[in-house]
């Protein structure tokens, strides 16, 4: 048996009873002892946790957190169902739009390939007439080589016919001579002192110009002048002029053949400037 510091050792006279009862109230002892050693623990432990007021609102707040991000996750769901449709419909446009270009862009080219082949026919085409007319200009290159040997050979200046093997010439009538004249197929001048006046026709009458000396003429008789051109030298006081008739290279070309065909004759030409000889 065992004894508290406290305790005096009891008599060993006591009876079992007794030792067992001072047993237990040792072992209770003990117990609170500890019990009381565990509680000042825990209460010490208690004391150092930090103080913290509890929000009674906390679970109403977090509520309305919730509900109002469900509200907004909505909008947002919302917001990007929109987007996602204006997406669509932007890309639909823009594929329309692309497939609007491609559809200009063949008709473009269609059109374009369309002028290109015109293009290329017109320039075919005026190609050959070029070449056509470059033909044309060979030719009259060639006839005014052969006037410039014509005009080399037959400088004909004063009474070129009469002087050569009989040859003269003449118009078949007045009127032949005049509507020659007013067509302008023929030039008639008047002739004196190195000055040439040239005879125009104004107005249903004749008019005569200071020109200048014509390089290439042939003579004429009086005789042959018309009386209308002869009056009109009067009334401008010109008298004991030479008349001279300036003729076209078509009437020209017809004159030499029939001067080589015979060895005189006179010269005639017609209102249509066709030259015969007689």
């Amino acid at each position: 048996m065992s004894y508290l510091p406290w305790q005096a050792p009891l008599p060993h006279h006591q009876s079992f009873a007794d030792d067992q009862t001072e047993a237990l109230q040792a072992d209770v002892m003990r117990f609170m002892a500890i019990l009381g050693l565990c509680l000042m623990a825990i209460f010490s432990i208690v004391q150092s946790l930090p103080f913290q007021v509890v929000d009674k609102n906390i679970n109403t707040v977090t509520a309305a957190e919730i509900s109002q991000n469900k509200s907004t996750v909505k909008q947002l769901a919302d917001e990007i169902e929109d987007l996602k449709s204006s997406l669509i419909n932007q890309q639909q446009s823009f594929k329309s739009t692309i497939e609007y270009y491609i559809k200009e862009d063949k008709k473009i080219s269609h059109q374009l390939e369309v002028k290109k082949k015109h293009a290329t026919k017109k320039l075919a085409s005026l190609n050959k007439s070029i070449k056509s007319q470059q033909k044309k200009l060979n030719s009259i290159n060639d006839l005014l080589q052969q006037n410039k040997a014509i005009k080399s050979t037959t400088s004909i200046k004063t009474k070129p016919l009469n002087n050569k093997k009989g040859f003269s010439l003449r118009f078949a009538s007045n009127h032949a001579l005049l509507n020659q004249l007013r067509k302008n197929v023929i030039e008639i001048y008047m002739l004196k002192n190195k000055r040439s006046w040239k005879i125009h026709p104004v107005s249903g009458t004749w008019k005569a110009k200071d020109s200048v000396f014509p390089k290439q003429y042939y003579e004429m008789n009086e005789q042959t002048v018309p009386s209308a051109l002869i009056q009109l030298a009067q009334t401008q006081n010109l008298n004991n002029v030479t008349w001279a008739v300036k003729l076209p290279q078509s009437i020209v070309f017809q004159l030499n053949p029939l001067m080589k065909q015979l060895p005189s004759g006179v010269l005639i030409i017609d209102q249509y400037g066709q030259v015969s000889i007689e």
